[in-house]
Order: C-alpha cells, then structure tokens, then sequence
C-alpha cells in the first residue's frame, strides 16, 4: 500500500512541476514574441502617420498616450498579438513624440523585461532591451536611453 502511495505522490508531483514549467515558458515564449515584435509593430505606426506627408510633425497631432497611435493607422493583423499583449498586461510606461518619431518605454515586473524603441530606428531588433532580474527601474532606463540618444525630452 504504501508502494501505491508513494507511486501516486511521485507522479502527482511530475504532474504538478512539469504543468508549472510548462506555464512558465508558455509566459517566455509570449513575452520573448511581444519583444522581437514591437520594434517592427512602432516602425509600421511610424511609416503609416508619415505615408501620406514625410514631413508631418507629429507633436501636431496632439497624441499624449502610446495606445492612441494604434488607432491612427491601419495595422496589418500581424500585430494584434501586441495590442494585445499591451492590454492585457498594462506594463510601466514613459512615452515622448518627436518632431519625426516617437519613443516608447515599457517595464513589466511580471513578465521581467524592461525595453525602449524609437520607431524611426529602421533595426527590426529593440533600441535597449534588459530581460530578467534584477530589472531597472524605469524612469532611471528611460532617462538613461534619451540621454544616449541625445533626445531634449523637456
């Protein structure tokens, strides 16, 4: 009987752990697919406001929040995912519109990733991306990324 029990409290345990690690890296995976897309997601919100007029000055266009630009564009269903994501998971974030781009920062403490993109950089890979613990607090990534883009963010 106790062969039985035990038996039973080992392969409850397997149970347990691997469904545990399988959420785990279901999360990664996710996390991992937001990260590679969002620089390519902000290049395509970029060329959509500027398709019409190159020289459109988007501090004109009065947008104070990273989410009001995905409606401003027409976004190939590729990014959904993204949208998604950033609804979904609400990560910290600092915004800045330029003259010609805008800039967005996100950290998210579930997720363990803190990232910066500028939109009009053409690199399909993001401007400064810190993944895992300790992650830095944002305003001190953000700042630190401005500085070394040499952006005037007042």
């Amino acid at each position: 009987m106790k062969t039985i029990k035990r038996t039973f409290l080992i392969l409850a345990l397997i149970l347990i752990t691997s469904c545990a690690t399988f959420t785990g890296r279901y999360d990664i995976v996710e996390r991992d697919e937001f990260l590679n897309m969002l620089p390519m997601f902000n290049n395509e919100i970029l060329g959509g406001l500027k398709y019409d007029d190159q020289d459109l000055d988007l501090k004109t266009l009065g947008i104070e929040n990273y989410s009001e630009l995905f409606d401003q564009v027409d976004l190939t269903k590729d990014y959904k995912k993204v949208i998604i994501f950033l609804q979904n998971h609400t990560p910290e974030q600092k915004f800045i519109v330029q003259q010609d781009t805008f800039i967005i920062c996100l950290r998210s403490e579930n997720y363990v990733f803190v990232i910066c993109d500028d939109a009009s950089t053409p690199d399909p890979t993001p401007d400064k991306v810190h993944i895992g613990d300790p992650i830095p607090n944002l305003d001190d990534f953000y700042t630190l990324f401005i500085s070394k883009m040499g952006i005037n963010y007042e």
